[in-house]
C-alpha cells in the first residue's frame, strides 16, 4: 500500500453551510455490470464506505454502467462533457473533495484533475497514472509474490494474462513486474505467452484463447486481476 494523499476525511473540511461533508468517487469505467459491482470496485467502495462513516461523510458516487454479456464499455465516465465521454454529474460543484478511480485518463481528464489540484480542490486517486495524491495497492509487490510462489514450484514458462492494451497505472506496473521478476530469475521473456485480458472475465478468456493458439509450451498462468 502506498500512501502519498493529504487527509481527504480531515476535519477541514466542513461541508456546504455546515451541512455533512459530500465526498464524490469518480469511476471512469463501468464498475457496475448491469446490477453487479466489480470486486475490485466492491473492495474500494467498502472502505471508502467505511471511512465516510467514521468520519461522518457522505459519498456521492459516479460511474459507468455496462452490460453483463456486452463489450467492455468503450466510452468514458467523467464530470465533464466531451467526445468519446458519459457525463456523470459528480464534481467539484456538489462535492467537498473527490476519489478518483482512473482508468488511462484522456489528457481532456488528466487536465481536469490537475487543475482542481492546482486550485487547491482535495483530490486523491487509487492508481498511479499521474503525478497526484495517492492511496494504491502495491502491484509490483503483489505480482512478485505470486509469480516467486510459481518459480518455487518448480515452473519455469510462465503465461501472464495482463491487463489494458498500453495503459498505465495499475496494467503498467503489473506487467513491468512479471518481465522484472522474470529477468531477476534468469527467464528469457516469451512475448507469444502474454496476451492482454482488459481486466474483465471476457477479456481474459480471449487473452487465454490467443496465449494457447500460439502454440508455445507453458506450465502456469498468472493473471493481472482477479477477473480475467
Amino acid at each position: 500500500m502506498r500512501n502519498t494523499m493529504p487527509e481527504l476525511f480531515a476535519p477541514s473540511i466542513h461541508g456546504r453551510a455546515g451541512q455533512r461533508p459530500t465526498i464524490g468517487v469518480l469511476s471512469t469505467w463501468a464498475i457496475y455490470e448491469g446490477t453487479s459491482l466489480d470486486w475490485y470496485a466492491h473492495t474500494l467502495l467498502r472502505g471508502m464506505r467505511a471511512a465516510a462513516r467514521d468520519h461522518g461523510c457522505d459519498l456521492l458516487l459516479g460511474c459507468g454502467i455496462g452490460l453483463p454479456s456486452g463489450p467492455r464499455e468503450s466510452r468514458t465516465a467523467w464530470a465533464i462533457t466531451g467526445t468519446g465521454i458519459n457525463f456523470i454529474p459528480v464534481g467539484a460543484w456538489n462535492a467537498d473533495g473527490l476519489i478518483i478511480i482512473p482508468d488511462n485518463l484522456s489528457d481532456v481528464q488528466s487536465a481536469y484533475v490537475q487543475d482542481l489540484i492546482r486550485a487547491g480542490y482535495p483530490v486523491i486517486a487509487t492508481t498511479a497514472e499521474q503525478p497526484w495524491p495517492l492511496v494504491a495497492i502495491d502491484n509490483a509487490g503483489g505480482i512478485r509474490l505470486a509469480l516467486d510462489h510459481l518459480l518455487e514450484h518448480g515452473h519455469r514458462a510462465i503465461a501472464f494474462v495482463a491487463g489494458n492494451t498500453g495503459g498505465g497505472g495499475d496494467s503498467a506496473e503489473r506487467l513491468h513486474a512479471y518481465e522484472e521478476g522474470l529477468r531477476a530469475a534468469g527467464i528469457a521473456l516469451e512475448p507469444r505467452l502474454v496476451a492482454y485480458g482488459d481486466l474483465s472475465y471476457t477479456g481474459g478468456v480471449g487473452a487465454m484463447q490467443r496465449i494457447l493458439a500460439a502454440g508455445v509450451p507453458f506450465s502456469a498462468v498468472l493473471a493481472s486481476n482477479d477477473q480475467s
